[in-house]
């Protein structure tokens, strides 16, 4: 740490927060990171389909509601996602894990199901527009007759576990990670100071929201309304079976947004939008590959249910906020793993260096004009 290093308090210990937190720690700041669970990576990352997926940047617009703004925002979310996947590649070797981001060896890609060619092919054409590398895959094997695509350049590992290797590292190199207790942003003459968080006052330089979607709750505190809405996604984890030959990279269903990833001898469904429970997700993949409800059985673990920050302007918010000494890494929706370490770059580069954005992608991360109110 350099002398005279600015104090940054991170509220938010998931994968933004943490890859915030070791950006600017890098660079020489003194961090610090405030989760209100019981334990870092307990939100949307903490069961989620592991995937580090360039291929789906284009946000998705059952969520934003505009195909007009996911067409606008896909060419700057995919920017930062290319940043971003080889810092997330060197990390995990850093970490002393693959660089393909998995915690044993993978076969790399992830494979997209289409319910028809006519979906298939449209969605061809935004994966041209975009300049996403991928193959055609014939029909036939456990997956059925349904068309796919396969991306050769996303990758795939246990999310949680990177973020979990990361908060050891993170800790070894002195960053004090507190867990178990919600902060209380403080203000002082207009400008924000610090928080308030177990029963003690802690100054710093500057608080980055980073808690994925309690950042609307936390900004809400001083009169931020920050345009993020939380989108439930649930997960179920079972043994894999002997019985069925499941592929070895990870399987999205493009209509329902749903994904099966084998992770060692663990297979996991996840993902969805609009559902209520977690239910859905062995119809739909029972649906997807015949017999696959009774070959997994009975769940191994309880029902997971996360909720992904989705940023209504179709882009991650990534900047200052019209509260001095305020400043926003949230809103990425189902891109969190893949655009982590390049958000959390892009974040240090804002406040220690004064960058105004991603470079190359004009303003395209800055927070929307938020005035604070007064209370």
């Amino acid at each position: 740490m350099v002398k005279d290093a600015p104090h940054i308090i991170i509220i938010g210990g998931g994968l933004i927060g943490l890859s915030t937190a070791d950006a600017l720690s890098l660079a020489g700041a003194k961090v610090t990171v405030i989760e209100a669970g019981h334990q870092v990576m307990g939100g949307a990352s903490f069961s989620n389909s592991g995937m580090v997926h360039l291929s789906q940047a284009r946000p998705w617009v059952s969520v934003i509601g505009s195909d007009y703004l996911a067409d606008d925002a896909a060419q700057s979310v995919l920017a930062l996602a290319k940043f971003s996947a080889p810092l997330i590649a060197a990390k995990s070797k850093s970490m002393g894990l693959p660089s393909n981001v998995s915690v044993n060896a993978r076969t790399s890609g992830c494979l997209q199901l289409f319910a028809d060619v006519q979906s298939w092919n449209a969605a061809q054409a935004r994966y041209d527009s975009l300049g996403i590398d991928y193959r055609r895959q014939p029909a036939g094997g456990v997956l059925g007759d349904r068309p796919a695509l396969l991306f050769p350049d996303d990758s795939s590992g246990d999310a949680c576990d990177y973020g979990l290797a990361l908060s050891k590292q993170l800790t070894k190199a002195g960053v004090d990670i507190i867990t178990g207790h919600a902060a209380k942003i403080r203000r002082h003459q207009g400008r924000v100071i610090g928080v308030s968080v177990a029963g003690r006052d802690i100054g710093a330089d500057h608080v980055v929201l980073a808690a994925g979607a309690q950042s609307v709750s936390v900004a809400a505190q001083v009169g931020l309304d920050l345009p993020i809405k939380a989108v439930g996604g649930y997960a179920l984890t079972f043994l894999k079976p002997d019985t069925l030959s499941l592929p070895d990279i990870p399987v999205m269903d493009f209509a329902t947004r749903s994904c099966l990833t084998v992770f060692g001898n663990q297979v996991r469904l996840s993902g969805t939008v609009g559902q209520e429970s977690a239910d859905c997700l062995i119809e739909i993949w029972d649906d997807l590959i015949p017999g696959l409800r009774a070959a997994l059985g009975a769940p191994i673990t309880p029902p997971w249910r996360g909720e992904r920050p989705a940023s209504l302007t179709g882009k991650p918010l990534i900047g200052r906020t019209g509260l001095p000494g305020l400043w926003v890494n949230a809103g990425h929706a189902h891109m969190g793993w893949t655009l982590c370490a390049g958000a959390g770059a892009v974040m240090a580069d804002m406040i220690l260096d004064g960058s105004e954005a991603f470079a190359g992608a004009g303003s395209m991360f800055s927070v929307p004009a938020l005035p604070a109110q007064k209370h």
